[in-house]
């Protein structure tokens, strides 16, 4: 058993012995077998050289060999630049949080923004440096950055060409980012366009945009006035010709009122609303002055400017709406109950537009009056408070007694009834019953009286005055909020005309103007 042992070890040196002299043959060293043992110690004792294993850069490309830093496991300034962007985007995006993303984004954004400004900076020094020349170490811009520094060179010298010359030139082309560009005379010196951040160009743009808008709004403005409209060289040829103005003139106090508000087809709700508030202006101060002032003065006003009374007109419209009932409705509904049975000749005093006489139709025959003549005819102006002022027979004095053989005189009046609808205006209104009472047959003769109620502090007053100039009551209505309703028939009368002075100091006291408060 112990021989086999000693032949197995024997074999086993002996391909160990062939093995390292394969090994030391390739190697080129001497073999096992020609070595002694000595020689073997000393091969095994000479230091072993070997080359340090390095792994191949994760970034280096197929094919591509390590550089010099790679190689020793240190990355480039770029590389390094990328992978802190690279790394702080991937913890934003990995983090905990909205806000902890949000300000790492921030914070990466602000630093790249902080890089670019750097390097614009370097950039512009190094062209204030060459002092107009060219740089040829000078980084070539981008097509967007060309196209802007372009944009910008036009605008700048279209607003040049607007402020020297007053019109609009055709744009110069822009100058090469390269290039130092030349300082306009609009413009202070060291205020260069490209010269300016991206926020300060924006400023200076809109500022020229609203310098543009202020002009045209000026020469818009000019050639309102002068009745042309602007030509086409004095504005921009990006802009369009301005809106037209509104067509009502702003409302003014004084004694001469501007032309009525021409109606519009095409109107927003905005000027709608001024409409009806300048229009509710105007027919307050009409209103105010023609309870002020006498009858004479307002005739000889709407003579002289007929639009007065249309702008009176167009506002009591609006404001009959707003009543619960029409007046002059309930005007004509007396005068057909009084007088019933007949067809009979209605004086309507102080008539306005006569819509008294198309509610009566044919129904009476009408003779409307008031301090202008109406378009369509319906209306004749006169002065109806002066003495004589309608064009109708009639009298005040009252026929002598006849003798008793001889026959009755017949009275000259031929007006069955008389209507005064709102209409007891001006300070000598009492002078308008008394033309009336002298139009109006004696005893048939009615009268209609419309007034409003807050003129009327003491009703029973007022019906007094009336009957002295030749009336007596018959029945009043004062169920209305707005306007009280009272009926008269013709009484016989002497004495009246000697008395109209006197009659008409009493109706300034008894019947109050209508006056508004100022605003």
């Amino acid at each position: 058993m112990s021989g086999d042992l000693a032949d197995l070890e024997a074999q086993l040196s002996l391909d160990r012995a062939a093995l390292a002299d394969r090994i030391l043959a390739r190697m080129g060293g001497p073999s096992s077998s020609s070595s002694s043992p000595s020689s073997a110690k000393k091969l095994a004792a000479a230091p072993q050289t070997q080359t340090p294993f390095t792994h191949r850069p994760p970034t280096l490309g197929l094919g591509a060999t390590a550089g010099p830093d790679q190689s020793a496991g240190r990355l480039s300034v770029e590389d390094a630049r990328l992978k802190g962007r690279l790394g702080k985007r991937a913890t934003a995006e990995n983090g905990e949080g909205k806000a902890g993303k949000r300000k790492a984004l921030q914070h990466a954004d602000e630093e790249q923004e902080e890089e670019e400004e750097e390097t614009k900076g370097a950039e512009r020094k190094r062209k204030r440096a060459g002092a107009g020349g060219v740089d040829p170490f000078a980084v070539k811009p981008g097509k967007k950055a060309g196209k802007k520094a372009a944009a910008d060179a036009t605008a700048n010298g279209a607003a040049n060409g607007s402020d020297a010359g007053g019109g609009h030139e055709s744009a110069k082309p822009a100058q090469s980012p390269a290039q130092s560009p030349a300082q306009s005379p609009a413009q202070p010196p060291g205020m260069e366009v490209t010269h300016l951040s991206k926020s300060q160009r924006k400023k200076l743009a809109k500022k020229r945009r609203m310098e543009e808008q202020a002009g045209q709004a000026v020469q818009a403005g000019q050639a309102g006035q002068t009745g042309e409209e602007p030509s086409s060289s004095s504005l921009p040829a990006s802009s369009h010709p301005p809106a037209p103005a509104p067509s009502f003139a702003p409302f003014t106090p004084s004694a001469q009122l501007p032309t009525p508000l021409a109606a519009t087809t095409h109107r927003s709700a905005h000027q709608t609303a001024l409409h009806a508030k300048l229009q509710g202006a105007q027919f307050r101060q009409l209103n105010e002055e023609l309870y002020t002032s006498p009858s004479s003065s307002s005739f000889l006003a709407a003579q002289e400017d007929p639009t007065r009374m249309q702008a009176y007109h167009d506002g009591f419209r609006e404001q009959v709406k707003k009543w619960p009932a029409k007046p002059y409705e309930l005007c004509g509904q007396a005068v057909l109950a009084m007088c019933a049975g007949t067809t009979p000749l209605v004086v309507d005093l102080g008539a306005g537009e006569g819509p008294l006489t198309r509610y009566l139709g044919d129904k009476a025959r009408v003779a409307a009056y008031d301090l202008l003549d109406t378009a369509d005819g319906v209306v004749r102006g006169v002065d109806c408070a002066r003495e004589g002022g309608v064009p109708l027979p009639g009298t005040l004095t009252a026929p002598s007694s006849p003798a008793p053989s001889s026959p009755a005189p017949s009275s000259p009046a031929i007006a069955d009834a008389a209507v005064f609808c709102l209409s007891l205006m001006g300070t000598d209104w009492v002078g308008m019953l008394l033309e009336a009472r002298r139009v109006l047959r004696s005893p048939q003769g009615r009268l209609v009286i419309a007034e409003v109620s807050s003129r009327l502090s003491d009703v029973d007053e007022f019906v007094a005055l009336v009957e002295r100039c030749g009336f007596a009551l018959l029945g009043k209505d004062d169920g209305n909020t707005h306007f009280i309703l009272l009926r008269f028939k013709v009484k016989r009368c002497e004495g009246v005309e000697a008395q109209r002075v006197e009659l008409m100091e009493e109706g300034r006291r008894v019947l109050q103007p209508c006056l508004y408060k100022r605003r």
